[in-house]
């Protein structure tokens, strides 16, 4: 977030055309922060449809005793997938684009306990959409939407921390942006940006009886 300097959305990795990182000098729109920075650019849709998806899948079948406790007795069943899809392409040829980008993620992530083991449950969803109007040769309008929903299961849960004990963790946000964007000329160019940003952080007990 410009404004703030603190996170506004995570980006889906398939949405992304170009990363630069920028070590020193970085220019205005960066203001007073220090340190290094990545520029991400995101993929717009154009006149020719493009689609991508891809998928990655883990499981305790694949794992072997790697994630037995500490005995090696207690071998826990496991799965994690993370599809992901964007396509893009015109709505009007030359004149309107959109660009839909979606991942999916849910994973069961083994813990060590001194009890034995326990299950984290990672559920997450990260969406980038995006339509881009050419209102006329100098003037573009970009509408976007952004969202990042997570649920963890049992967070928290450790040697320390039995899972009676643990969190349902929720968090995530909507960011909804309206970019224009007009040069002038080869030396001048305009960017205005209009952002809204909601974010949520939801915490309850994982056993709220308590027992």
């Amino acid at each position: 977030d410009p404004l703030t300097g603190q996170t506004m959305g995570l980006v889906n990795p398939n949405s992304i055309e170009e990363m630069e990182v920028i070590t020193a000098g970085a220019g205005a729109e960066f203001s007073r922060a220090q340190g290094g920075f990545a520029r991400i650019l995101q993929k717009q849709g154009g006149n020719q449809f493009e689609g991508v998806f891809d998928m990655l899948y883990a499981s305790s079948l694949f794992d072997g005793t790697g994630a037995a406790d500490f005995d090696n007795t207690n071998d826990p069943d496991f799965t994690s997938i993370q599809p992901g899809l964007q396509i893009s392409g015109p709505i009007v040829k030359d004149k309107v684009w959109y660009r839909l980008s979606h991942q999916w993620i849910a994973r069961e992530i083994p813990t060590n306990t001194t009890t034995g083991i326990e299950v984290v449950d990672d559920e997450w969803s990260i969406n980038a959409d995006q339509i881009d109007w050419q209102v006329s040769p100098r003037n573009k309008l970009t509408f976007s939407y952004q969202s990042d929903p997570r649920t963890i299961t049992n967070f928290g849960v450790s040697s320390t921390v039995n899972a009676d004990s643990a969190q349902i963790r929720e968090t995530g946000s909507d960011v909804y942006q309206i970019k224009w964007t007009a040069p002038y000329s080869p030396k001048i160019l305009i960017q205005s940006q209009v952002a809204y940003q909601q974010s949520n952080l939801g915490i309850s007990p994982t056993d709220p009886s308590g027992v």
